[in-house]
C-alpha cells in the first residue's frame, strides 16, 4: 500500500476511537450514575412545601375526585402512602404519558384540603436525574423532542467502535 493511504488509515482510526471512545464514556459513565436515578431525584429536588398528606381513610375518596376531576388520571396513578422528601402529593400522576421522558412537563398531584375538598396543582421535580439518563442514552447529541436522533448516532458510535 501506499504511504499515503496508510496514513489517512491511521488519522482517520485514531481520530474515530478518540470520538467514539470519549462519547461511549459518557454514556457509560452516566450509565452507571442511573444506577442512582431515584437518590438523585430525592437529593436534587429542593424542598418545597409539599401538600398536605390524607389520611388512610381518606385514600378512596382521593381517588374518586381525582378521576373525577381529571379522567386522564385513570391510564396511571401512583398512590404514595407516606410523605417523603421528592413526592410534591399523595396522588401523582403524568398528564401526558405519551409525551418523551425528557419532556419538561411537570406531573401533576392530588390532595384534599381540611374541608376534604380535592386540591390539584402541577409540581416539580429536579431536572437532574432526567438530565443523567438522557446523557446516558445520547452523550448530550442533540436531536428531536424525543432525541431518538442522539440514541440512533450513539447506536452507530458502538458499531463503529466495535468494527
Amino acid at each position: 500500500m501506499r504511504a499515503d493511504i496508510i496514513k489517512t488509515y491511521k488519522t482517520l482510526h485514531t481520530w474515530t476511537g478518540l470520538i467514539a471512545g470519549m462519547a461511549l464514556f459518557i454514556c457509560f459513565f452516566a450509565g452507571a450514575m442511573t444506577m442512582f436515578k431515584g437518590t438523585l431525584d430525592r437529593w436534587a429536588t429542593p424542598p418545597g412545601a409539599q401538600a398536605q398528606w390524607v389520611a388512610g381513610d381518606q385514600w378512596l375518596l382521593l381517588m374518586q375526585k381525582t378521576l373525577a376531576a381529571h379522567p386522564e388520571a385513570a391510564k396511571g396513578f401512583t398512590l404514595h402512602l407516606q410523605p417523603s422528601e421528592n413526592i410534591g402529593a399523595p396522588l401523582v400522576w403524568d398528564a401526558n404519558p405519551e409525551r418523551s421522558r425528557f419532556d419538561p412537563q411537570a406531573p401533576w398531584g392530588a390532595t384534599l384540603d381540611e374541608q376534604g375538598e380535592l386540591v390539584t396543582a402541577p409540581f416539580s421535580t429536579s431536572p437532574m436525574a432526567n438530565l443523567v439518563d438522557m446523557l446516558h442514552q445520547t452523550a448530550g447529541i442533540p436531536g428531536d423532542g424525543h432525541h431518538l436522533f442522539g440514541v440512533y448516532v450513539m447506536g452507530a458510535i458502538g458499531v463503529v467502535y466495535a468494527l
